[in-house]
């Protein structure tokens, strides 16, 4: 449900500012509120699997 919602979000944005030279991007709130920990618990819990940090 959330996958399809930013999926909407994102293609009604790309429709509206194509052909002007604005470049879109996301943030996934959240992710980052622990990011120095030694767990990565949100970072894993996002999919993302980081081991520099």
């Amino acid at each position: 449900m959330l996958l399809d919602h930013g999926d909407r979000i994102l293609s009604s944005a790309t429709l509206i500012f194509e052909n002007r030279g604005v470049k879109i991007s996301v943030k996934v709130a959240g992710t980052h509120w622990h990011y120095g920990t030694r767990s990565h618990a949100p970072e894993l819990t996002a999919g993302y699997y980081n081991t520099r940090y």
